[in-house]
């Protein structure tokens, strides 16, 4: 569900199952609200504690419900973990995974069973995960080869105890070798060449040298459709959006390369803000509401990345999920609250571009629960997954669904 389709009616499961969870739970005392869905949503679980029931309060906790487009850039940039990576290149749908492997054969796994080599790499980086797979194999080669000299007492106790267990994992180690292979071979080519120019993009240097490169990506190939568009969304919302020449000039290009198909993709991609065109006065004049309108996104957009302080920063533990370049916007806002480093006005303050409210603001939270409407990427849950080891706090993450650049370009084709 994207924020580009949520109706009334698709809120209304949304707002229920949050009853359901926080009759068990219990409700925070403080609650950050942002974004049109996410207030309705936030109404509409208010009626249910009215109409159904109240739960109890708990005051050592806080509850945040966020729009997607809060922060689009967690969801356009290349993410760096293995699991964001696993699910922007092949895909995981409801936690199945399904590869090709280079013989023609297909396996399919499921990432919510059992899984110990998973549970340990999917929120490292991927280039240390490749470094991992030698050491694990090894590990599990010595474990085989050791069973082989084993008495027959011995090797009694090794069949019933410790060789199912050593055979999984020896399934699920070739499971990730092959997923890995799989990923290593699309990004491979073009992964330093879009970090880089994600960077330079998110850091604001050099808008044309910026924009020359991808025009350059686009000519040479490097990349799908998707690829390149998400690109072109992430220039937008980090470099003062599009002039009309600019924009008509990459849509030309872009369109010849891969197809008219995609010309009503700019207009749809256009009305969600993620492409922003720059206006000149005489549209202006003309056209005021609309005018506001875009210059308050492309306000918005910088302020938040200047006050929150998410480029730039790659010593946070956040920032890893996207290698060192960006901290998301939701881990750092959690992050504020957490520390107590400033009142609630301050905060409120810090995001007035924003619709943002927050109601009842205390001290000494140590659970945070994440609500996202319209999507969290697995790159923000590795985020998450840092801070939370950093404060010793507990997250617990709700979602309308998972998300990548993938799938947020696929719903406005």
């Amino acid at each position: 569900m994207y924020l580009s389709k949520t109706t009334q009616s698709l809120l209304l499961p949304v707002a229920k199952a949050l009853w359901t969870a926080f009759m068990v739970l219990g409700f925070p005392k403080t609650v950050c609200v942002n974004g049109k869905s996410s207030t309705a949503v936030y109404k509409l679980l208010n009626r249910f504690f009215t109409d159904r029931g109240k739960p109890s309060i708990n005051s050592g906790s806080c509850f945040c419900i966020l729009d997607r487009d809060f922060d689009y850039a967690s969801v356009l940039l290349t993410p760096c973990t293995y699991a964001s990576l696993l699910d922007q290149v092949v895909g995981i749908q409801n936690g199945i995974v399904e590869i090709k492997k280079n013989d023609g054969t297909t396996s399919i796994k499921n990432l919510c069973n059992p899984d110990e080599t998973y549970e340990y790499v999917k929120y490292k980086q991927f280039g240390d995960v490749l470094n991992y797979w030698k050491s694990k194999s090894k590990e599990l080669q010595d474990k085989l080869e050791k069973s082989k000299k084993l008495q027959l007492d011995e090797m009694k106790q090794y069949v019933t105890q410790e060789l199912q267990s050593v055979l999984m994992s020896k399934k699920n180690l070739t499971f990730h070798i092959d997923a890995s292979e799989v990923v290593s071979k699309v990004i491979g080519d073009k992964f330093i060449d879009y970090i880089t120019l994600e960077k330079n993009m998110l850091e604001n240097r050099s808008r044309k040298e910026n924009l020359n490169c991808i025009e350059d990506l686009l000519a040479f190939g490097k990349g799908s459709a998707n690829n390149i568009l998400q690109l072109i969304c992430l220039f937008s919302q980090s470099q003062d959006g599009f002039t009309s020449i600019e924009l008509n000039n990459i849509k030309t290009k872009f369109l010849h390369q891969y197809g008219f198909k995609y010309f009503e993709t700019f207009h749809v991609l256009e009305k969600m803000n993620l492409i922003v065109k720059q206006e000149n006065s005489s549209v202006l004049n003309s056209n005021l509401n609309k005018i506001i309108s875009i210059n308050k996104t492309k306000q918005m957009m910088q302020n938040m990345m200047q006050k929150l302080r998410l480029v730039d920063d790659s010593e946070h533990c956040m920032s890893a999920a996207f290698g060192g370049s960006y901290v998301p916007a939701i881990g750092k806002l959690i992050e504020i609250m957490c520390k107590e480093e400033m009142p609630e006005e301050e905060i409120v303050k810090l995001l007035s571009n924003y619709s943002f409210q927050v109601n009842d603001f205390k001290t000494g939270i140590k659970t945070v629960y994440v609500m996202v409407i319209g999507g969290i990427t697995y790159a923000e849950q590795a985020a998450l997954h840092f801070l939370e080891k950093s404060l010793s706090i507990k997250i617990i993450i709700f979602s309308t669904n998972i998300i990548n650049g993938n799938i947020l370009i696929n719903s406005c084709l």
